[in-house]
């Protein structure tokens, strides 16, 4: 009998290991990593940028005169982060410079704007010289690298003002800045602290902890003689006195006009840009043109910052509600107060608020839902249980904790411990919500697991992943169903998804298994086709943004052509409104984790990367398998895009061998067009014929070919019966 075509294409399967190898489909992989299943297409997967980076504002004096107009000096600070170092005459000039970052000079960025110089982001040395004659001193601000997770990445999008992308650190909220390209700290509410007590006399001094301070924010007050003192945003004091503040040490000293009277208390308000003390993954929610944040923490009711608790945005600065809006009132007098919330939502006009803590004495609901009125949540009495109508509360009647949540449609799915429930809307104004079971023994280990997809909301639990319709709930990983001992049980609760409709794929971090504290793997969903692969890939939280202007080729200033090997001008990634799926990592990285146009994943600012290594193993081939006969095969065919340097390994297993009979490399530079067919000669026969796809160690090591796309449109595989299979 002649050798038979048996073709393999329109990949849909992806990853199967819910059946032995030898009864896998034929399109399906029992190892998929670093590959996607996109359109029946296998695809290594795509690389890793730096989109920005988050770490903590700072802002000095002290240049020194070098020669001339060329002013020196060396931050106290560092490393700096790029693109956020401003130098600007503090006087009633108007020159001010901005540097300008490039991977290929990196450590060292230059300035741009009304000077021209350098700085050096690791050693922190400036040099800089104004275009124009200095009025005043200069100072630098900028934001530099601290060792904090990003623990939150948030698209705010806002209909006044335009849409803002924040992140979030331990003690800071930043925003991004999409002129500069960089992430800025953003100042809190304004903060009261007890300053000093009168004496008698008019000097007086006090050290604020919480630093840097915001310029122009610091007023001193003597309480009863009703002095007070601003601060002039260059360091000093302006109205019933004088005197100094160092915003970046807290270090305050004034001397009033008149004297202070003896037991007055001195208070001193101001705004700084720490407001929380915390490692937690935060939730946020934008309701009424307001980002609602709580991160499972409670609120410190001494005024001491940090405070912790929940915290709302409104654009331009974090707010506290129960300070700023005396709102989360659960009664008149504001005794009782909502303190804390794992989880922030709207339904039916209502922000709701789950497992929450509450009261004078902090006590923890685990199973409460609790919401407000009808209309602006931050009113003082939007809260209140005292009277009808108003705020109010529904315990799930049940001893789990509630876990997460996740919208499907206008139904709330809220998964607990050891159960899925919906929390229905019944239109009653006083009791608006009520909890529904919809099923027990689904058990929800992970906050930020939860998530909305096509038909279904779905969440990660210790057996698994499971998918509500909110009438009813079930495993939807089936087809990987040991799945969930991957992952480091100890930390699931990491676990994070997050959604890249560009690929229609939903992405979900966790620590793989075993010991290991942080997330450093994805499985990836891809929600049109039902199929999973695997990504190694750390990812800590996920956010979108779109962005808001098309590529320059000053966008790629200082990258080589072996970095942009497959990039190709005017792609729709280039294109403004392209959304671009976001990850957060530590030291405050935020990276695209999903660029297009890399190749490797990156990981810091100098350009550190590492080589995206693929495998893809089948299932065990014998399409002659129902005539009991062995496979006799001669040939096999890639069917590839052709593109220059290209090419990878792959390794034929006859049985149960685990030396392969065959290894051939497949040059994916060969032919013409688009697309070329590659061949590799391999004469083998057994039971069952495996095939392995990857990249050798020659390859590896190659300065060019780790960088290039691979993509396998299908196989044709030659083959005939062989020997009967016997004993």
């Amino acid at each position: 009998m002649t050798f038979q075509p048996f073709p393999i294409y329109d990949f849909r399967s992806g990853l199967n290991l819910s059946v032995e190898p030898w009864k896998t489909p034929p399109d399906a992989f029992n190892t998929l990593n670093n590959i996607m299943i996109r359109r029946g297409l296998l695809r290594k997967r795509n690389g890793q940028s730096v989109f920005g980076q988050q770490g903590k504002y700072y802002e000095e004096e002290g240049f020194s005169n070098k020669a001339g107009d060329e002013w020196t000096k060396t931050a106290t600070n560092k490393p700096i982060i790029p693109h956020s170092v401003i130098v600007y005459d503090q006087g009633a000039g108007t020159q001010i410079a901005y540097d300008s970052y490039s991977e290929s000079t990196y450590p060292v960025g230059t300035f741009t704007g009304d000077a021209t110089g350098t700085v050096n982001y690791t050693t922190g040395e400036i040099s800089i010289e104004f275009a124009g004659a200095l009025v005043g001193g200069l100072v630098v601000k900028y934001h530099y690298d601290v060792d904090e997770d990003a623990r939150c990445i948030k698209q705010f999008d806002r209909y006044s003002g335009g849409n803002l992308l924040v992140g979030f650190q331990q003690n800071r909220m930043s925003r991004w800045n999409p002129t500069y390209k960089y992430f800025e700290n953003i100042p809190g509410t304004i903060t009261s602290a007890a300053f000093d007590t009168g004496d008698g006399g008019k000097n007086y001094g006090h050290t604020l902890t919480n630093t840097p301070l915001v310029r122009g924010s610091v007023v001193v007050t003597d309480s009863v003689g009703v002095q007070s003192v601003t601060d002039n945003s260059l360091g000093g004091f302006a109205g019933d006195g004088t005197g100094n503040v160092n915003y970046n040490t807290g270090v305050i000293s004034v001397a009033f006009t008149a004297n202070v009277g003896i037991g007055n208390a001195v208070v001193v308000t101001y705004q700084c840009y720490n407001f929380w003390d915390s490692t937690n993954l935060v939730w946020t929610h934008a309701y009424n043109d307001k980002l609602w944040i709580a991160d499972n923490t409670t609120y410190d009711t001494s005024g001491q910052t940090p405070q912790n608790g929940i915290r709302y945005f409104d654009g331009a600065t974090i707010k506290d509600p129960i300070a700023d809006d005396s709102s989360l009132r659960l009664d008149v007098a504001g005794s009782e107060l909502i303190k804390g919330a794992l989880i922030i939502f709207t339904s039916h006009e209502r922000v709701v608020m789950l497992n929450t803590v509450e009261g004078a004495s902090s006590t923890h609901y685990p199973q409460r839902a609790a919401w407000s009125w009808v209309g602006n949540p931050l009113n003082t009495d939007a809260w209140r249980r005292d009277t009808a109508g108003k705020g109010n509360y529904v315990d799930a009647p049940t001893n789990e904790e509630i876990v997460s949540f996740s919208f499907f449609g206008n139904i709330p799915i809220v998964g607990f411990e050891n159960s899925v429930w919906a929390l229905d809307y019944i239109g009653d104004p006083n009791l608006p919500f009520t909890w529904r079971r919809i099923a027990g023994f689904k058990d929800v280990s992970a906050t930020f697991s939860g998530i909305e997809y096509v038909d279904s909301a779905a969440f990660l639990g210790g057996k698994g992943l499971i998918a509500s319709n909110g009438s009813s709930c079930d495993n939807f990983d089936k087809i990987i169903p040991d799945f969930v001992y991957d992952i480091d049980i100890d930390n699931i609760g990491k676990a994070y998804s997050g959604r890249n409709d560009v690929l229609d794929q939903i992405w979900m971090s966790y620590p793989s298994a075993p010991n290991t504290s942080k997330n450093n793997s994805v499985l990836v969903f891809n929600y049109e086709d039902k199929s999973f692969s695997k990504y190694n890939l750390p990812a800590y939280c996920y956010g979108n943004w779109v962005e808001s202007a098309d590529k320059t080729f000053a966008d790629y200033s200082g990258s080589t052509i072996a970095s942009l090997a497959g990039v190709k001008w005017g792609d729709r990634s280039m294109q403004a409104g392209y959304p671009v799926l976001l990850s957060g990592g530590t030291h405050g990285y935020i990276y695209a984790c999903n660029d297009e146009n890399a190749n490797t994943d990156v990981t810091d600012w100098a350009g550190t990367s590492t080589m995206i290594d693929l495998l893809a193993i089948s299932g065990r081939l014998n399409p002659f398998i129902t005539k009991g006969v062995e496979v006799l095969i001669q040939q096999v065919g890639f069917f590839v895009t052709r593109l220059e340097n290209a090419e990878f390994s792959v390794d034929f297993y006859v049985d149960e061998d685990i030396e392969p009979a065959y290894t051939a490399i497949i040059d994916c530079s060969e032919g013409e067009g688009d697309k070329t067919w590659v061949f590799a000669d391999c004469v083998a026969s057994g039971q069952f014929i495996k095939m392995r796809i990857y990249l050798s160690d020659a390859q590896k090591a190659d300065s060019n070919i780790p960088l290039q796309q691979i993509e396998i449109h299908g196989f044709l595989f030659w083959m005939k019966p062989g020997a009967k299979i016997k004993q």
